[in-house]
């Protein structure tokens, strides 16, 4: 009994880890992923926390912080084009 309930807690944990890397690897992935972030690190510094602070947390630099706050569609053009060269430099 104790090996047929490993091995189904088993797959579905598979199952689960399968989802979370598709989700996060793909392309759309990454972009919701950093809107997901930028967004909560706008509503931090809407609350009142500073940008070093956020910067330190997240381990971003503190410029790079600000400009996400500041312009978020601006900062999210150049994340995406930071991410392609990075592919490009990986192959």
């Amino acid at each position: 009994m104790k090996t047929k309930l490993n091995d189904v807690v088993g797959r579905l944990l598979l199952a689960v880890a399968v989802t979370i890397e598709r989700q996060v690897t793909s392309k759309a992935g990454k972009r919701r992923m950093l809107e997901r972030r930028n967004r909560a690190l706008r509503a931090a510094a809407n609350c009142g926390i500073e940008a070093p602070v956020l910067a330190k947390r997240v381990g971003l630099t503190v410029t790079w912080t600000r400009k996400i706050v500041a312009n978020p569609e601006k900062a999210a053009a150049e994340e995406v084009a930071a991410e392609k060269v990075v592919a490009e430099e990986a192959l």
